[in-house]
């Protein structure tokens, strides 16, 4: 009997004021998942605030940079350096002061399905390179979050749920230690 192929599951978030803009990196993103057969959580915001309330974990996120996106980014790598950003914006003169909340890139306004689709391979290959194998995938209520093997203390289980105490906390997830521990 062969055994069941885990399917990669990716962490998006995109928070821009701009609905338009939402809109269409919605569409590109599913469709280009969608292409590839792989799963993703998708979740949107349109306000700073909103965003920092929920803290979500990410693999991607689309952050509108006209919306103090350096200051947003700085509060979520305080929290994981995991997590490729990536600034939506209308001008260039940002991209400087982009890099040093360590941003994977940018993509100028009005958004493309060509430059979306781009910065999507080149942000999944980097994911892909940084921790392969050491790193253990969870799924929150918060989104998909990558915890380095090295930085868990131990696993509980708390009624059918496990809970994992970290160096960045603790997280709550549906699972079974085997299914974990395989």
């Amino acid at each position: 009997m062969r055994r069941k192929e885990k399917r990669k599951m990716y962490s998006i978030v995109i928070c821009d004021n701009d609905q338009k803009t939402n809109e269409k990196l919605i569409e590109f993103i599913v469709n280009y998942f969608r292409k590839r057969k792989t799963y993703i959580r998708l979740q949107r915001y349109y306000t700073n605030e909103e965003l920092i309330k929920k803290m979500p974990c990410f693999d991607i996120l689309f952050l509108g940079m006209e919306m103090n996106g350096i200051e947003i980014a700085k509060k979520l790598r305080e929290r994981s350096r995991w997590g490729e950003i990536i600034y939506i914006t209308s001008c260039t003169e940002y991209a400087i002061s982009a890099y040093s909340v360590h941003a994977f890139g940018y993509i100028l306004k009005p958004v493309e399905r060509d430059c979306v689709e781009k910065i999507l391979d080149e942000a999944l290959q980097y994911l892909k390179k940084k921790s392969p194998n050491k790193r253990v995938e969870i799924i929150t209520e918060m989104g998909v979050k990558h915890i380095l093997v090295e930085e868990i203390y131990y696993f509980e289980i708390c009624g059918r749920n496990i809970r994992v105490s970290t160096k960045q906390g603790e997280f709550l997830f549906k699972g079974k230690l085997n299914t974990l521990y395989s």
